[in-house]
């Protein structure tokens, strides 16, 4: 997971996913530099942030559901945006 500013969220997400498998990889300036995480010095440029963070990531996005036998349409949690606060019944 891209973690360009670590805070609250990051963490609850990495809690989140680390319930549901060992291999959560960080990926950011700020995360320690070990076998699950790449501490990454990001240029942050305005006009270049495409090609280095949305880029890579749709691509690796694309590719490694089908080698893993996953269906990326098919929720793991039907509960997953309740724990992430991410979406509140009014």
């Amino acid at each position: 997971m891209l973690d360009p500013q670590p805070d609250a969220r990051q963490d609850r997400l990495a809690q989140i996913l680390s319930e549901w498998t060992p291999s959560i990889y960080r990926i950011g300036p700020q995360v320690e530099n070990n076998g699950l995480n790449l501490n990454f010095p990001f240029v942050n440029d305005e006009d270049f942030a495409v090609f280095e963070y949305i880029i890579p990531l749709q691509m690796l996005c694309a590719i490694l559901p089908p080698q893993k036998g996953i269906n990326p349409a098919i929720p793991k949690d039907p509960q997953f945006h309740q724990k992430m606060k991410s979406k509140q019944e009014i």
